[in-house]
């Protein structure tokens, strides 16, 4: 499989339904973890980090880090439409050679 064998909008769509998948389980991540984050925060960046990087392996791209993860979802705090947003920067990173 290549980036350019991937449907870009697909993957935006896939991504987006995955993160409110995540999102779902905020009322039972409502704890802070040691390092004072809020749980349901770290689970979700966690869940993208895995499914990012579970698509990048399957283009034989390497890995990202959980730095380019937090600044895509930097880029979407805050907007009313963060989930897209995010879904949309998690595709970027997946297409990124």
């Amino acid at each position: 499989m290549t980036t350019r064998s991937i449907d870009r909008m697909a993957l935006i769509d896939w991504f987006r339904r995955e993160i409110a998948k995540a999102q779902q389980e905020r009322p039972a991540r409502s704890g802070v973890t040691a390092s004072g984050e809020l749980e349901w925060i770290v689970f979700e960046r966690e869940k993208l980090l895995k499914l990012i990087n579970a698509k990048r392996g399957k283009l034989g791209t390497p890995a990202v880090d959980m730095e380019a993860v937090m600044r895509v979802e930097n880029s979407a705090v805050g907007h009313v439409d963060y989930t897209q947003k995010l879904a949309l920067g998690a595709a970027d990173l997946v297409l990124a050679g």
